[in-house]
């Protein structure tokens, strides 16, 4: 009797399973398909729709459980990383706008333990900006960006500090690239924290403007504990501050952690890195 309650009480997890699967994988679909009305429709009302269906959608999704560890391989259009730690996953997407800007959305998933239930939170913007180096920002203020890596620093036994590497189009003529240092506390979530140490500064965040044709490094070296990135400067002396004339000038600079903070280090050697 023992034997047949096992079996039965295994025959039922495998087919939950199988029935999680599938509505991730409808929901998946779903997805998708209004991802391709994004691209066929001109109307920004009717784009900025559709992105609240696929937000709301994607957060029931989320919800689901094994959703935390689902790839979502047909979500093209979605960015997805991890934290080293895998207790943070962050999924972040962009759409055009008709001005020439986007639109953004993330959704951020943070678990207090390897097995505990992630707690989930949204930001979402049609009017994306240039983020301040010295204020925080919650999600109802959020600047817009997408994601690209995601840092885990362990400062001690018990705390952690998380480092996003994000990149914005948020105006048509320059690109943004931004080193993020995010918070949860009472499962409410804060972009920027005082980490940042510059010219005898304390800043929330690292923001870098330049040319939107150009390229920009920014990488984090965890061998070396640091964040390196291109030094950018203006074509000409004339253009100081106007940041469509900027870009990399082959020299480096770098964040080096020291002391729980990350110090602002100019022109780094680079050659061994």
């Amino acid at each position: 009797m023992k034997k047949i309650a096992l079996l039965i009480l295994f025959t039922l997890l495998c087919v939950s399973h199988v029935v999680y699967a599938q509505t991730i994988q409808e929901n998946e679909q779903m997805i998708v398909s209004w991802f391709e009305d994004i691209k066929e429709t001109q109307s920004d009302s009717a784009k900025i729709q559709l992105n609240k269906k696929i937000e709301q959608l994607l957060y029931t999704t989320l919800q689901e459980p094994n959703a935390f560890n689902y790839s979502f391989p047909a979500l093209k259009y979605i960015g997805s990383i991890y934290a080293p730690d895998k207790l943070m996953r962050v999924f972040s997407w962009n759409y055009p706008l008709s001005n020439g800007k986007y639109g953004y959305s993330a959704l951020f998933m943070f678990k207090s333990k390897p097995k505990s239930t992630p707690s989930l939170h949204l930001v979402s913007t049609t009017t994306a900006f240039k983020p301040e180096e010295t204020r925080k920002y919650d999600p109802s203020t959020w600047y817009g960006a997408l994601y690209y890596n995601v840092i885990a620093h362990k400062i001690s036994r018990d705390k952690t500090e998380y480092l996003l590497l994000g990149i914005s189009n948020y105006q048509p003529i320059t690109k943004v690239k931004i080193i993020e240092s995010i918070k949860i506390s009472n499962r409410q979530l804060t972009f920027g924290t005082p980490l940042f140490k510059k010219d005898k500064k304390t800043l929330y965040r690292a923001v870098f403007e330049y040319k939107k044709e150009v390229n920009m490094l920014l990488e984090y070296e965890s061998s070396k504990k640091r964040f390196v990135f291109d030094h950018l400067s203006p074509s000409d002396p004339i253009y100081k501050d106007v940041y469509h004339f900027y870009g990399p000038d082959f020299s480096y600079d770098s964040y080096q952690w020291k002391k729980k903070k990350l110090h602002y280090t100019p022109d780094i050697d680079v050659r061994n890195k």
